[in-house]
């Protein structure tokens, strides 16, 4: 804080100059004088002003605002508050498009912090900034933008589990364009929080075509049983539906457990052609145990 000379550090990131009325030694403002209190109130309209007119400032703004713990003045703290509630509304937060939007619709990749704890177990790669964008209006914070000032500073959110299962369900992310590494990858994900996706996403996701069969369609679970291997590399008819290998990873086997994808042994083969042929003759017997020997 200025008053033409320096009066007092008080914890802002940038200079307040004004003509205040200052005690007898200089050293701070009269918190309790009508006229500082009128120039403290402009402080933060006049911040919103800079942002807006000086291209450097805003490229720059997160060095600029302040954390809510930096002023603890209660006097200069109110300066504080109100430049977070105006930057709310402001499109001040640069995206991965480029684009300048306002903390409530930016959110924060988890990756970019890992040294914070608590966070949920998001392999945020899974989903682009179009998909995330079209899917819900929201978009991540740019790449070289701080994550944790982000989420200091502008009250930006990190992404979570239910954003990453609302982009899947939403239609916009199309399966069959994803390269097979990246279906392991989600397979992975839905393993490593199969509690949240049984609980909250696993009946909606049975009819989406998100499966690549070995030999390159795109299927449900919802349509017929599938079978997954590690090593098997080519495809066992029209009988058996049998996963792209490169789908399948030693990670994601909880999760093929949980929806029923059985591991293609020659027991449960040989049982699923001859149920299939049962019920292709319309026999009563439709469902032939599985001999564990």
């Amino acid at each position: 804080v200025f008053a033409y000379l320096p009066v007092n550090v008080e914890g802002f990131h940038f200079i307040i100059q004004a003509d205040f009325d200052l005690v007898a030694s200089r050293q701070a403002v009269h918190t309790n004088k009508a006229w500082n209190i009128f120039i403290r109130d402009n402080v933060a309209s006049l911040f919103l002003q800079a942002t807006r007119a000086d291209p450097y400032v805003k490229q720059n703004l997160s060095r600029y605002v302040p954390r809510s713990a930096d002023v603890t003045n209660p006097f200069w703290h109110e300066v504080v508050e109100r430049i977070h509630r105006l930057l709310s509304d402001e499109a001040c937060i640069r995206t991965e498009s480029d684009r300048w939007r306002c903390p409530r619709d930016v959110l924060v990749r988890p990756s970019r912090a890992s040294q914070i704890s608590g966070l949920d177990v998001v392999d945020d790669e899974l989903i682009s900034n179009a998909e995330r964008f079209e899917s819900s209006g929201k978009e991540f914070l740019h790449r070289d933008s701080d994550a944790i000032e982000a989420v200091e500073k502008f009250s930006c959110r990190f992404l979570e589990l239910d954003d990453v299962f609302q982009t899947l369900d939403s239609g916009v992310v199309d399966f069959s364009s994803k390269p097979s590494a990246w279906l392991a990858r989600l397979y992975g994900f839905f393993a490593q929080n199969l509690r949240e996706f049984v609980s909250s996403y696993s009946t909606r996701f049975l009819k989406l075509r998100a499966f690549r069969l070995q030999d390159g369609r795109m299927t449900a679970l919802a349509d017929a049983p599938l079978y997954s291997s590690s090593s098997l590399p080519y495809q066992l008819g029209d009988t058996i539906r049998l996963l792209h290998v490169e789908t399948v990873s030693h990670s994601a086997t909880p999760f093929f457990e949980a929806m029923g994808i059985q591991p293609a042994l020659a027991r449960n083969v040989c049982a699923e052609i001859i149920n299939c042929h049962l019920r292709a003759r319309g026999s009563s017997k439709t469902t032939l145990p599985i001999c564990s020997a």
